[in-house]
């Protein structure tokens, strides 16, 4: 634009703001879980260096067998930082039916408990998925051994039938 000694000149500017935006990178632990931020999915962890506007923003934390994890973030221009999902192995729990109350149940040579006399049930809980070895034992008694697949989020059941020896 040239002004010159005495003119008036009009100029019209348009002016936006400047994107405002910040860096993320995410991990989970355990790693390799999916990455979902304000519900669209970003890929596995460990990610880096993911672009996000300024503001307010959720991060969901995905992985199989294991209870998901949400964590809410908050991104400031021209910054950096890691968001961490932590996500907690889901459990499964076993069932056990038999027929001899105060039999002795192992399970993978562990010591778990004792059948009661009563209901003749006993429930285990808090297990981690996976397969196990059951042992039932009871004095005057065949041995019972199985195995047993625990399963995330359910239960297993069995059923002993020991005989006199």
């Amino acid at each position: 634009v040239t002004i010159r000694n005495g003119e008036t000149t009009g100029i019209t500017a348009s002016l936006s703001e400047g994107r405002r935006t910040g860096t993320v990178s995410f991990r989970s632990s355990p790693n390799r879980a999916d990455v979902y931020a304000d519900g669209v999915y970003l890929g596995t962890t460990p990610l880096n260096n993911e672009t996000f506007e300024a503001g307010r923003h959720t991060a969901r934390f995905e992985l199989a067998g294991h209870d998901p994890a949400t964590v809410s973030f908050t991104v400031n221009p021209n910054s950096r930082q890691t968001v961490t999902g932590n996500l907690q192995a889901q459990e499964g729990s076993l069932r056990i039916r038999a027929n001899v109350g105060g039999a002795q149940v192992f399970l993978n040579g562990v010591h778990q408990g004792t059948i009661p006399s009563g209901s003749g049930i006993l429930d285990l809980t808090g297990l981690n998925p996976g397969t196990y070895e059951l042992t039932v034992v009871a004095t005057g008694f065949t041995t019972h051994t199985s195995t047993v697949r625990i399963n995330a989020g359910s239960t297993a059941e069995v059923r002993v039938q020991q005989s006199r020896r």
